[in-house]
């Protein structure tokens, strides 16, 4: 990430180009851009939902054009500078609904007084 970050709520991935590994030739291939993003913050950590617009060659199974990724930025101990951490995988609008749904299912989103 850019030193020019002066506290974490500043850093974000709007704009950036997504790559990643095709698992059969190991080459990186262009996934999308970074279109939009919501996040909370603990002042420790930013917690992300990206939402990727694909290129067009990835259009094939899923006619919304986007996907969605769930990560966090992290603050260096150092304070100098913010920096991008980590990413879960890249879901459809379909499996993403999907799996907050089978955590809704389970009762994990609800609400706890404890």
């Amino acid at each position: 990430m850019s030193s020019g970050y002066t506290n974490l709520d500043e850093v974000t991935g709007m704009g950036k180009i997504v790559t990643n590994t095709n698992k059969d030739t190991g080459e990186p291939f262009v996934v999308g851009v970074i279109e939009g993003e919501v996040f909370v913050s603990d002042g420790e950590n930013k917690y992300v939902i990206q939402r990727i617009r694909l290129e067009e060659s990835h259009c094939t199974h899923d006619t919304t054009r986007y996907v969605y990724r769930i990560g966090y930025y992290t603050q260096r101990t150092d304070g100098r500078y913010c920096f991008g951490s980590q990413y879960a995988p890249i879901l459809t609008p379909t499996e993403f609904r999907a799996l907050i749904q089978a955590a809704m299912e389970k009762g994990w989103l609800a609400t706890e007084t404890e």
